[in-house]
């Protein structure tokens, strides 16, 4: 009695996957028939995938500028955090030629990291929200980017009274090799446009990638920032209190990511400091907003991977 019962269950599970297959393969064949939904589709529906699992699954593994492309994944996802890691200008550490070096090299990847996104027919990025810039700061940025415009044009003007010294001189010199007081005042031209070389580099670190695609019309750049916080994890840095400046850069992310949950649109992008990590932060929102949650992907410039063990991540 006993076999003939585990017998029958058998064979009623049996019936029931058939059933399922059946049913299953059914739908899918009579969907292709139709014409009326795409594979992709299809998985939508059986995997109930939402529009944050498809953004975030379909986000692109390698980008050019990035050293990896790192996901956190929440099934059933509404939003996409997408982290682009950046050395930035620290108040709390002298900015050495290195260092400089490496805040220019890092915009050059974010830049392409940026423009790769933007051209991604997929994604099609249009905003970012930049770190250091809040809803009050913004009030008073065009000022200050028509200010940084003239002090470039003021540097190349420079630049080029300089090269025109160098042309003239280097010429006199082919005629008169041994003229002492033209050589010493072409090294002292060379030596100026080697010091003009170096303050335009310092000035286009104030241009950060954002920044320049900004300017070019290719993108708009959104506050990241409340300036309370911002300003307080500041002043902890310069001070050296490392568990308070810990504790607003906790706030700084927290802001950020109720500001990407009222963002219109799934795909949130951030450029911000590497030393930031919002997978806490994340995890505690989705906790808490179970029809708001986000995915995670964060994204490591290949200046970050070279010199974040060198220089360390709070540059």
């Amino acid at each position: 009695m006993e076999a003939e019962s585990q017998k029958s269950a058998g064979s009623t599970s049996e019936r029931l996957s058939r059933r399922w297959f059946i049913g299953a393969g059914s739908v899918t064949a009579l969907a292709a028939a139709a014409g009326w939904v795409g594979r992709e589709k299809l998985m939508d529906i059986c995997l109930q995938r939402t529009d944050g699992d498809k953004i975030a699954g379909n986000f692109p593994a390698i980008l050019p500028g990035a050293a990896s492309v790192e996901k956190v994944l929440t099934p059933g996802s509404q939003k996409v955090l997408v982290h682009i890691r950046q050395f930035h200008e620290a108040p709390d550490k002298e900015m050495t030629p290195l260092h400089w070096e490496v805040v220019l090299a890092c915009q050059r990847d974010i830049r392409e990291i940026l423009l790769a996104l933007i051209e991604n027919p997929s994604i099609r990025l249009h905003d970012v929200f930049d770190e250091g810039q809040s809803a009050e700061t913004q009030r008073t940025f065009l000022p200050l980017l028509e200010k940084l415009i003239e002090e470039k044009k003021t540097l190349e003007q420079l630049q080029q009274e300089l090269e025109q010294h160098q042309e003239k001189l280097t010429g006199f010199l082919q005629d008169h090799p041994d003229d002492a007081a033209a050589q010493a005042l072409l090294r002292h031209v060379q030596e100026e446009m080697l010091t003009l070389q170096q303050e335009r580099e310092v000035l286009s670190s104030k241009e950060s990638a954002v920044l320049q695609l900004a300017q070019q019309g290719l993108i708009t750049m959104l506050p990241a920032e409340m300036d309370h916080a911002n300003e307080a994890a500041v002043a902890a840095a310069e001070r050296g209190d490392l568990d308070a400046t810990k504790k607003y850069n906790e706030q700084r992310e927290n802001i950020l990511v109720a500001l990407a949950a009222k963002h219109d649109t799934v795909l949130t992008a951030v450029v911000y400091g590497a030393n930031h990590d919002w997978r806490n932060n994340i995890d505690e929102w989705n906790a808490m907003h179970s029809d708001c949650r986000f995915s995670l992907i964060e994204i490591t410039p290949e200046t970050v991977k070279k010199y974040e063990g060198l220089i360390g991540k709070r540059i």
